[in-house]
């Protein structure tokens, strides 16, 4: 998986994510702790066509690629 961002300087980057070569990650906190970074291992990346229903619908509309990430979450 190739994640695209923008670095402190206003450059484009990216970084890949494979789960056998490169499976450590880390991110900003969604929690507001002491510590501002989470940790995970990438255990899997999956990804899938799904199909989406409106409320109150029996018909499916349309379908909608979804890329899922499985990971641990590690300590500090």
């Amino acid at each position: 998986m190739q994640v695209f961002y923008t670095t402190y300087d206003l450059q484009r980057a990216r970084d890949l994510i494979n789960p056998r070569t490169h499976s450590d990650i880390m991110m900003l906190s969604s929690t507001s702790s002491e510590h501002p970074y989470s940790y995970a291992r990438v255990i899997g990346l999956f990804h899938g066509q799904f199909a989406h229903t409106p409320p109150g619908s029996t018909t499916v509309r349309d379908y909608k690629p979804l890329s899922l990430v499985w990971v641990r979450w590690l300590e500090l």
